[in-house]
């Protein structure tokens, strides 16, 4: 497979000129490297962007991944159609094109930008230039989940007649990992490093306002100095643009280098990154800065633009920098633990193997993925689903009843509007969709729900519930296409842990209402989710915020899952009550008994908290913000909290109510557009205090949301989700065996597991258990034909032979039943190759120290023990074709769940066919 990545670089400077490049996603040499290395069948290549209007380019690529074009396009514009047709050519003859977006350049904002620049006539050519490469594109790849959100919106507008995926790739760390350190000295030590032409508007504003501010309030007992890493700025100019600081010795300018960020990243204290704000420029603005320096150990502090939101628990985000500095200064002790969190999770996603995988992953999925037609794969489902010919896409969600509900006489509907979405932009894409409630399910009332027929796709919640977990294997069973659906953390905790490793393997696709959700979601299953955000209901609310009369009319609504956050609200209003009095409407659906118990809240506050139960509706959860003053919503315990989803917060806003919240990261989003804090009094006299600003929150988070969270964006994002689902394989029957058969673990050694025929080609190891039956699980087994439901082998393949192995799967497959499945687990070779080059020095210690790499190639040496000898390793490519070569079917990857598991172990799966 040949993949070529075309950057925007000059190919004349091809080597050292590229490594002056100041993007690492731009120097595209990160991901190219890693691509090939994970990956022997790739042939990556990396070539500059001119290279693409040459006659001779050759256009017989499988993925062209192209960094979206800048400015100079334009002088390419007589050969511009040549290139368009090759472009065409390679994708005619089933190539892919994948465009790689590091900012919003589809923005009026940036029009207009354009045209001050270079003119009206050359604006209009660049965005024209542009949209043609979107036209054509299979696919786009964005830094950031903000960035992802502003390009589905621009290419459903663009790309009409389809849906355009969109998948987030982090930008790859290539400065060293160095300790956290943040202790300032009696001089202050800033750092900022970027492109200066782009950011000069932000940079102008920093050092007129922030700079001087900080200055002031750090004298006489602190200096500061401020060192700028960027293009080549003349000192005469400096001052100019920025002012007389510029030409102080408090300020230095370098030239940027990638060694020269690593030394300035060294002798800093505080990374700083003024934005514009308010801009959508800035909006769509990569993260990628503020991970390098949190991998460098050091602090960041920034303004809050969306993309750096996502990483608020580990930066300082502030309107005002010189605010953010002081703060950090007053509290070096949480300073470095929000750095040390920062560190441990740039490692997890963006080191440099980590990003690779990413490209991989995404590399592999186009080119499986069916050619992209005019119309929506959703909508032209005929040409995605082999043998299909019907034109709609018939889609049911399953929706289970919480537990809570069981006695209540005609309990309503969920409370989540992702539940209760107009279908109208879902419909518009041929998609026909229907709900059906988890309790009683069946085939038989799948097919009457759906029109005679079992639908295409189900979607189920990710809830810690049996009956999803049943349900995901029969509806398997029967061919259709699962999608989870992660939504307000009902999957945290062990039950849920548990419940998401079970059904990961039985679903195609999966989508998550938060960002913290789809994190939960890979940890656990190693599966990406795609962003489907709950939509808003009903007409907004104009803002207002006056309370009239002696007491604070306050709303809390929510599910009966929400209802241990209500403890601690009802626990910090109790004293504020002394002091205001208020009216608290709580608006759920919970058993009488229960219901009285919340009230009696208002008798222990003397009745200066006047608690009322309303049970929910949509109705009249609307008519509770349509008559509060402010609607509170304090953080959920953990684990919770880091799951939950915005949809109250957005209900609210767009009710037009102001929130007082407590800080979870759904909530961080928001935080300049309602009051978020840990101690909900605090907010409720902050906005008796401020009132102008509490409209102008409202109004600003109204504007947020339409854009966000409008029920046509929710209905786009789930046809991305619903794409992606179809392009995957449909799943292949597995009727359970007529009679149920025996499970083997073969070579346990001493790991003897219950339920199972335990086979070893010894009796025991040393004084351990016995195994159930002794032989050598390399030769003929002494069970049936189709004796095995299952067939287990942990750390096994790795001792057998390379020409042997192949011989030994098809007697493994022999005694499994028609229907039954091999498991097998053994060191992840691939993982093992990429920790040895990292640390070559450690990882290839024979100790502990090279548990994830040499004892992959070898085994343990501790063992002393020819027999634990490592004869082959397989990467997860590698050994599914082996065990596809054996006569299984439906082979995957899913989670590992013996010994180290991921990253070191992989475990394989596959189906004897029926």
């Amino acid at each position: 497979m040949r993949v070529v990545f075309a950057i925007n670089a000059d190919p004349r400077e091809k080597g050292e000129g590229w490594a002056r490049l100041a993007s690492a996603r731009y120097r595209g040499l990160i991901p190219a490297q890693q691509m090939a290395l994970q990956d022997p069948g790739l042939q990556v290549e990396v070539i500059g962007f001119p290279e693409l209007f040459r006659p001779d380019f050759d256009p017989r690529a499988d993925l062209l991944i192209l960094h979206q074009p800048k400015l100079d396009v334009v002088s390419f514009s007589q050969s511009f159609p040549a290139c368009l047709e090759r472009i065409d050519d390679l994708r005619a003859a089933g190539g892919r094109l994948v465009i790689d977006v590091s900012d919003f350049k589809l923005a009026a904002e940036h029009d207009a930008a354009v045209a001050r620049q270079v003119g009206e006539d050359n604006a209009r050519l660049y965005r024209k230039m542009l949209e043609q490469f979107f036209r054509r594109c299979d696919a786009v790849t964005t830094p950031s989940d903000t960035l992802a959100g502003l390009m589905r919106e621009a290419l459903e507008r663009l790309v009409a007649e389809r849906t355009v995926p969109v998948s987030v790739i982090g930008d790859p760390i290539e400065v060293e990992r160095r300790p956290v350190r943040f202790a300032p000295g009696d001089t202050v030590r800033l750092l900022w490093f970027g492109f200066y032409g782009i950011h000069a508007p932000a940079m102008r504003a920093f050092f007129q306002a922030d700079l001087p501010r900080l200055k002031a309030a750090l004298a006489p007992q602190r200096r500061l100095h401020l060192q700028m890493l960027c293009e080549p700025l003349a000192p005469d100019q400096a001052v100019k643009q920025l002012g007389p600081l510029a030409g102080t010795d408090e300020v230095e300018f370098k030239p940027w280098s990638v060694p020269a960020l690593q030394q300035a990243l060294n002798d800093c204290d505080v990374v700083v990154l003024p934005f514009a704000s308010g801009s959508v420029m800035s909006a769509g603005k990569s993260n990628n800065r503020a991970l390098q320096a949190l991998y460098a150990g050091r602090f960041v502090v920034a303004h809050p633009i969306d993309s750096y939101r996502e990483l608020g628990d580990f930066c300082g985000l502030d309107d005002q920098l010189d605010r953010a500095v002081l703060a950090a200064l007053a509290a070096p002790e949480a300073v470095t633990k929000k750095i040390a969190r920062g560190q441990i999770h740039v490692a997890e996603h963006c080191a440099p193997e980590a990003i690779g995988r990413q490209w991989t992953e995404l590399a592999r999925n186009i080119r499986a993925a069916a050619p992209v037609r005019p119309a929506s794969g959703a909508a032209a489902k005929a040409e995605v689903k082999s043998g299909g010919s019907m034109p709609d896409l018939s889609i049911c969600w399953l929706v289970p009843r919480p537990a809570v509900y069981k006695g209540v006489d005609a309990p309503p509907p969920m409370p989540a509007a992702r539940y209760r979405l107009d279908l109208t932009g879902l419909l518009q894409r041929g998609i026909h969709a229907t709900y059906l409630d988890l309790e009683g399910s069946n085939p038989d009332t799948f097919v009457r729900a759906c029109g005679g027929r079992m639908p295409d796709i189900v979607v189920l919640p990710a809830m810690a519930l049996p009956d999803i977990v049943q349900a995901a294997t029969w509806l398997r069973n029967a061919g259709v296409r699962l999608v989870l659906d992660l939504h307000d953390g009902h999957a945290a905790g062990p039950a849920g842990a548990e419940m998401l490793r079970q059904i990961a393997g039985q679903a195609v696709a999966a989508a998550a209402a938060a960002p913290g959700l789809a994190l939960q979601y890979k940890r656990e299953t190693g599966r990406e989710a795609l962003p489907v955000h709950d939509p808003y209901e009903g007409d907004a609310g104009a803002p207002r915020f006056a309370p009239a009369g002696e007491r604070l009319k306050l709303a809390w609504y929510g599910e009966p899952s929400d209802l241990p956050e209500l403890s601690g609200l009802l626990n910090a209003l109790m004293p504020y009550a002394a002091e205001q009095p208020m009216t608290l409407n709580l608006v759920v659906s919970v058993p009488p008994q229960l219901a009285a118990s919340l009230s009696g809240a208002t008798e222990m506050s003397g009745g200066r908290l006047q608690v009322t139960v309303t049970p929910w509706s949509a109705a009249a959860q609307a008519a509770a913000i349509a008559g509060c003053d402010i609607v509170v919503l304090p953080s959920p315990p953990e684990p919770q909290a880091q799951t939950r989803g915005p949809q109250r917060l957005v209900a609210a806003l767009r009710g037009g109510r102001l929130v007082v919240a407590g800080p979870t990261p759904a909530h961080e989003a928001f935080r300049d557009m309602a009051w978020i804090g840990p101690h909900l009094p605090d907010g409720l006299r902050w906005a008796k205090q401020n009132q102008a600003q509490v409209l102008q929150r409202i109004a600003a988070g109204q504007a947020i949301i339409e854009v966000r969270h409008s029920p046509l964006a929710a209905a786009t994002q789930w046809a991305a989700v619903f794409d992606a689902a179809m392009r995957q394989a449909t799943p292949q029957p597995l009727a359970a065996p007529a009679q149920r058969g025996i499970r083997l673990n073969l070579g346990c050694g001493d790991k003897i597991l219950p339920g199972y025929v335990n086979c070893d080609a010894l009796s025991s190891r040393g004084q351990g258990p016995k195994v159930d039956v002794q032989c050598d699980v390399t030769k003929r087994l002494p069970f049936v034909d189709g004796a095995a439901e299952e067939v287990l082998a942990v750390h096994v393949v790795e001792h057998i032979w390379r020409w042997e192995v192949a011989d030994v799967l098809r007697e493994w497959t022999r005694v499994l039943q028609p229907g039954g499945r091999m498991v097998l687990e053994c060191p992840n070779l691939l993982s093992a190759a990429q920790e040895l080059i990292r640390n070559p020095v450690a990882a290839a210690g024979p100790g502990p120290e090279g548990q994830r790499s040499m004892w992959v190639f070898y085994g343990d040496p501790r063992w002393r023990d020819p027999l634990m000898i490592h004869r082959w390793g397989y990467t997860p490519q590698s050994l599914a074709a082996l065990m596809a070569e054996a006569g299984l079917v439906n082979v995957r990857q899913e989670p590992a769940q013996f010994k180290l598991r991921e990253p070191r172990d992989m475990r394989i799966v596959g189906e004897k066919p029926l």
